[in-house]
Formats: structure tokens, sequence, C-alpha cells
């Protein structure tokens, strides 16, 4: 991680130099550094945002709202990297589940 967050602060133009120099010598480690960081330049900050954070913000539902004629959402229990997740009442089975 050294390396390539060393790779990240270098210039491309340098980065190769630079690289062999950490490395000390060791050409195929600096070229595989090299690839790993002109793979993340290329993403650019793809990574670092999340669309699933965006789109959850704006189909987030409110306490009383019901989803799909089934659902009535008593509250937000939590959320976390795969979604949101409420406790509701099922109205086709009759009872409190998780959604």
């Amino acid at each position: 991680m050294e390396l390539f967050e060393l790779a990240l602060q270098t210039p491309t133009g340098r980065r190769r130099h630079r690289l062999l120099e950490a490395c000390g010598g060791d050409e195929q480690l600096a070229e595989e550094v090299a690839a790993q960081a002109a793979g993340h330049d290329h993403m650019g900050e793809f990574l670092l945002h999340s669309p699933i954070a965006a789109l959850a913000e704006e189909t987030r539902f409110a306490p009383g709202e019901v989803v799909a004629g089934r659902f009535h959402v008593i509250r937000e229990v939590g959320e976390g990297g795969m979604g949101i997740v409420y406790e509701v009442f099922d109205r086709k089975v009759g009872r409190r589940c998780a959604l």
C-alpha cells in the first residue's frame, strides 16, 4: 500500500522512475504497482462515491408509508452497504417483519 500511495502521489511521467527507486530496482514490482496506479487513474473517483447510497437517499420510505401495497412501514432500523432495513407490518401475513 505504501508503494501504491507513493505512485498516486507521483506525476505519471515520473512514476516509473520513482517506483523503481522505491522498489530497490525490482522492475517487476515497480511495473505491477504502476499498473495498479494506472488503473486507479483511469477509474478516477469512481469507487469513492457509492451510487447505491445516492439511490438510497432518493428512495427512503417514511413511517406510515405502504410499500408494494403490502408493507406498512413502521420505522427505519438501519442501513449498510447493501441498503436500508425497515421494520414493517406485512398486511398479507399479518405480522411484523424486516424489509
